[in-house]
């Protein structure tokens, strides 16, 4: 069944989303997520009781179930005024669609093949004013996911336990109601007819963080607190390195003993047997040298001595290269001082001809 709290959304608990669909996010829209929380907090100085809303589009690439989030942008929502001294419902709030058109266009030529995945927001919990701000971005995409922020204190507490982020992502599922209803008359009969009109719901949805080398490098400066005095010099560079593969060998570490525990735990029959988990465990497993075999330093030793054999032929080739252009080089100085030396030559010539210049000077000035 599906279950809602008061003020809030629907949320399909009947079901897990997700049943084949791989959600990958990228570092980039969650630091954009959050830049624009902040700057929104710092201009209308709003508070951490969820007073200040943001709202932004996902986009990313979407192969088959496949579906990678790698950037977002912001929208504008419309909220109308509510009339003074009216009752009932207020109004739901409006997507600004020249906004999100014009938006969408700019990013289409800057990145042609992302696609719009969804939207963002932040919050405790998907509320009506959620559902009716992703109905209306339905007509951008049939099944768009909805991120939800939850920058709270408590939030980020409980998240870092599990070594997540405060944020959830949600899949939309339509789901009919079903007639509540026994009455056999006609307007029982419409009643019951219009509660098994199809409904909305969000669906929890799992994910997973996607990340490339260039995003690596990206994360890793933005993430660097600056200390202002900007002649940290090399000794600052030094020191983020080394703690930065300090901080890379602790996790892989904890991610080598979190492994080794639940092997342990499977084997003793205390943790649920998971074939795929197993499967990946060996695969990793294959790809590593058996470093205390005979076998792998006999063949380790066999690619060295290859290698060096190798850069040693190479640098005797350049060696030979080198003294060859010098000998052609020596020739060519030979050949040439040679000529210059004999009577024959031009050289030879033009000697013979400043000497008998020169006694001709001398006769002229005895006369």
């Amino acid at each position: 069944m599906s279950t809602t709290t008061p003020g809030a959304a629907l949320v399909s608990t009947s079901k897990a989303a997700g049943v084949g669909v791989s959600l990958s996010l990228h570092p980039l829209p969650i630091l954009t997520i959050s830049e624009h929380l902040t700057r929104a907090r710092c201009q209308q100085q709003g508070d951490d009781d969820g007073s200040v809303q943001v709202y932004g589009a996902l986009l990313g690439t979407q192969n088959g179930r496949e579906v990678e989030v790698h950037n977002t942008f912001e929208i504008k929502i419309d909220h109308a005024p509510s009339a003074q001294g009216e009752a009932g419902p207020s109004t739901p709030p409006q997507v600004n669609h020249t906004f999100f058109k014009s938006r969408q266009a700019q990013f289409k030529q800057t990145f042609p093949t992302f696609d719009f995945l969804g939207w963002y927001s932040n919050g405790a919990q998907p509320t009506q004013a959620d559902m009716d701000i992703h109905k209306q971005l339905l007509e951008y995409s049939e099944a768009p996911i909805f991120l939800q922020f939850t920058p709270s204190k408590a939030a980020i507490l409980s998240s870092s336990r599990g070594g997540e982020l405060p944020l959830q992502l949600y899949e939309s599922q339509v789901e009919m109601a079903a007639a509540t209803s026994d009455s056999v008359s006609a307007d029982a009969a419409k009643e019951a007819a219009a509660e098994k009109a199809a409904q909305l719901y969000f669906v929890k949805s799992n994910y997973k963080i996607e990340t490339g080398e260039a995003e690596r490098i990206a994360v890793d400066y933005a993430s660097k607190p600056s200390d202002g005095s900007g002649d940290a010099g090399d000794t600052g560079a030094v020191i983020s390195s080394l703690t930065t593969q300090q901080s890379a060998i602790r996790m892989l570490s904890d991610r080598i003993q979190l492994v080794a525990s639940y092997i342990a735990a499977v084997r003793q029959g205390t943790a649920a047997r998971d074939e795929e988990v197993l499967r990946s465990v060996k695969s990793v497993l294959a790809q590593m040298p058996a470093m205390d075999s005979e076998e792998f330093r006999s063949e380790f030793l066999k690619e060295y001595n290859d290698v060096l054999l190798t850069s040693f032929l190479s640098n005797m080739t350049r060696g030979l290269s080198s003294l060859n252009e010098l000998v052609d080089k020596f020739e060519v100085v030979s050949s040439s001082v040679g000529r210059d030396m004999s009577p024959d030559g031009e050289t030879g010539g033009a000697e013979k001809g400043r000497v008998l210049r020169e006694r001709r000077g001398k006769g002229a000035g005895r006369a």
